[in-house]
């Protein structure tokens, strides 16, 4: 027969393990909500070629934000676009 202190072991073994079962899975986005969160993340941070301006990583920030909502975010504008340096364009 099993002593008290084996079964109790045996329970806190099998409550462990069927938590770490029991952990919400998430999907990873779909290529169509990348490619337009990419296009997004251009639109709104437009290339420059390097050492034209400061460095920024605002577009992968809008990039993976955009991810994170699933690709449900307002397409930006031209008069919204942002420059590299994280400040506003007013040129419009």
């Amino acid at each position: 027969m099993i002593n008290c202190a084996a079964r109790v072991a045996v329970l806190i073994l099998l409550a462990s393990f069927s938590s770490l079962l029991s952990v919400d899975a998430h999907a990873a986005p779909s290529a169509a909500v990348a490619k337009k969160c990419l296009s997004y993340a251009y639109r709104a941070y437009p290339y420059k070629r390097p050492g034209a301006a400061k460095a920024s990583n605002g577009r992968q920030l809008y990039f993976t934000d955009c991810l994170s909502k699933n690709g449900e975010v307002d397409e930006p504008s031209a008069a919204s676009q942002i420059a590299n340096d994280g400040k506003p364009n007013n040129s419009n």
